[in-house]
């Protein structure tokens, strides 16, 4: 009579999950309002990693097509901020297992036009890096004042080759049109080096330096000798350099703290559905004790069903950020660029976070 809060009237049961499930079941409305809750904050945290994985995975690809290690200044909060002295290249360039290095410098602009960024990269015309980028019309960079377009930006400002292009108050011919594997890249336009340095103010300097080795089995002793002889570097394996950019170090920082947030929201979710629920309980649960069941037997149907709403919340929010992932690649521009990767640890974060949002909302009540 008083399970599920009925009184009196017929108590709709659910074959399977026992007086857990039967709860949640009886008070439709609040559970699935919960069950939203930890879907859009959870599902929000999933999404936000599984983009962060995948730029991270192309950048480690393209990175590791360029060359075998790559350099960037050490110490430093953003990878936008980095600024290696030419020099300090040429010492490099001149140790006997370095094959060939290669500069590049980095900006970002936008582009009043189709109000969107463009990620501006400069590379020397005659150096190795840039012959990695596959043109598909025109030609490649010969001389300063050009521009060679990644198709997507190419597309999305309706520009051909042989016109020209103003960014940011300079004028570029454009003379090529590329591809790249990674889809950033194909949202970026590439400049000559003294081109990108002039536009940036920083003259003789380059963001990130490419370097091939002889024998790539001597890749890791030269990661540590130049790390050892130019402490104003830092140099990893290309496989390795991208995990340890403070950028990423920053979005991981970002990652616990917005899961942190999401553990409170969703918590707070959990804990006013439980409450709720033990509150218009009070009869069944003295009925419970009157037959006999012992505060712990109580203690643990309450987990239970906190813990069953958090197992349903976390499939609900896989569910919703693979959604809100999907609705990501399809937008324009943006789609391009974000390509979500999924790893079993995504899925097991989301999960674990949900569980916890479900062990942390019954405890109180």
């Amino acid at each position: 009579r008083y399970e599920g809060g009925s009184s009196g009237s017929d108590v709709k049961r659910l074959p399977v999950g026992g007086m857990a499930a039967q709860s949640l079941w009886q008070r439709t409305t609040r559970t699935l309002l919960t069950l939203i809750t930890i879907g859009l904050t959870v599902g929000a945290i999933l999404t936000l990693e599984s983009v962060i994985n995948g730029v991270s995975n192309e950048m480690t690809q393209l990175l590791g097509a360029d060359a075998e290690i790559v350099i960037r200044q050490a110490d430093i909060a953003d990878t936008s901020l980095s600024a290696i002295d030419e020099s300090t290249a040429d010492r490099i360039a001149a140790l006997p297992q370095v094959y060939s290095i290669s500069g590049m410098v980095m900006n970002a602009v936008m582009l009043p036009e189709t109000g969107s960024f463009l990620l501006l990269l400069g590379y020397a015309p005659n150096e190795h890096a840039i012959q990695n980028f596959k043109i598909i019309e025109g030609e490649r960079l010969t001389s300063n004042h050009q521009i060679i377009l990644g198709s997507v930006v190419a597309e999305a400002n309706q520009k051909e080759v042989g016109e020209t292009m103003d960014v940011a108050g300079q004028r570029y011919k454009i003379v090529g049109i590329f591809e790249s594997g990674a889809g950033w890249e194909n949202m970026s336009g590439i400049i000559t080096l003294r081109d990108a340095q002039a536009f940036a103010g920083r003259p003789r300097k380059v963001t990130m330096l490419m370097v091939d080795v002889e024998d790539p089995r001597n890749t890791q002793p030269l990661v540590a000798e130049i790390n050892q002889r130019f402490p104003d570097v830092h140099a990893a394996a290309s496989g390795e350099f991208v995990e340890q950019l403070p950028d990423m170090e920053n979005a991981d920082g970002m990652l616990n703290g917005i899961s942190f947030l999401a553990l409170i929201v969703g918590g707070l979710g959990v804990l006013n559905t439980m409450l709720m629920s033990i509150l218009e309980r009070t009869r069944e649960i003295g009925v419970l004790r009157a037959l006999g069941w012992s505060r712990r037997d109580i203690l643990g149907l309450i987990l239970r069903e906190a813990l069953l709403l958090g197992t349903l919340g976390g499939i609900a929010s896989i569910i919703i950020g693979v959604l809100l992932a999907y609705l990501l690649t399809m937008a324009p521009l943006v789609g391009e660029v974000l390509q979500p990767e999924w790893t079993l640890g995504v899925f097991i974060r989301a999960l674990t976070i949900a569980l916890l949002l479900g062990i942390f909302g019954g405890l109180l009540p």
